[in-house]
């Protein structure tokens, strides 16, 4: 069945979001190696707010299928986490400043994302101490996630659907 941004059944969207972060990052390989060695495979230090000391133990799809379930939201909002983490990777690389998008960052970044997305493609959205405890996080660190997710995109949130739907095709 094609994708259509309007009428696609977001968890459907969700599942692929979840499935091409999963692929990018090799999420699913580092929770399975933390899980065979326990400890061997955490972080001493952390190379951004995003980077988790270890890896979330839940996987991608779960997390996203989490989030959809107790913050609802639209598929833009979804597909919109694949454009902000581009930009991102742009922007510190033209900064030289040390970013990356692995499985220790990429929960973090959804919820943030999430966060962000829904605020800015809704007219109606949840509170950040909601998304806080749905990601499992607390609200300060998201509040400090958020104002650093949107300082590295220079404030730039505006995606055309056109290119929301490109990416949902693609997907």
């Amino acid at each position: 069945m094609a994708f259509n941004l309007a009428t696609s059944p977001v968890h459907e969207t969700v599942r692929y979001v979840s499935a091409y972060f999963d692929q990018v990052t090799g999420c699913s390989q580092a929770l399975e190696l933390q899980t065979m060695e326990p400890g061997v495979h955490e972080r001493q230090t952390s190379l951004t707010l995003f980077h988790a000391r270890s890896v979330p133990t839940i996987d991608l799809e779960t997390y996203t299928s989490r989030i959809l379930k107790y913050c609802p939201c639209q598929n833009e909002v979804f597909l919109a986490l694949i454009v902000y983490m581009q930009q991102m990777i742009d922007r510190c690389a033209r900064r030289q400043i040390p970013f990356t998008v692995d499985a220790y960052s990429i929960h973090r970044l959804i919820i943030t994302g999430v966060t962000i997305g829904s605020k800015w493609f809704s007219d109606v959205f949840f509170t950040n101490s909601r998304y806080a405890k749905v990601g499992g996080l607390s609200v300060s660190e998201l509040n400090n996630l958020e104002v650093q997710f949107l300082s590295i995109i220079d404030f730039d949130l505006n995606i055309r659907p056109s290119v929301l739907q490109a990416i949902g095709t693609d997907l």
